[in-house]
């Protein structure tokens, strides 16, 4: 590992977080183009904007009013993160 390889991983994550952003203005231009549940053709693409619906457990609820089960069902993952300031 060197001082270059952390330079160049630094600058190209800025340039993931700067298109990311890019990407980001241009969805919210297509978004504001269609309404929701809306099917477009556009030369080659086929745009679709669909209300998606999920459902979730309440993990604060669950764990405030039944702790006990909580315990019983609680999952624990263990990832690994590199971070370079």
């Amino acid at each position: 590992m060197t001082v270059a390889t952390l330079t160049k991983y630094k600058a190209l994550n800025a340039k993931i977080k700067e298109m990311e952003a890019e990407a980001e203005a241009l969805k919210n231009e297509i978004i504001s183009e269609m309404n929701i549940n809306e099917e477009k053709r556009v030369g080659q693409y086929t745009i679709a904007y669909k209300a998606i619906e999920r459902s979730d457990v309440d993990k604060k609820a669950l764990e405030s009013e039944y702790p006990e089960i909580y315990n019983e069902v609680k999952k624990t993952i263990v990832y690994n993160r590199l971070t370079v300031r």
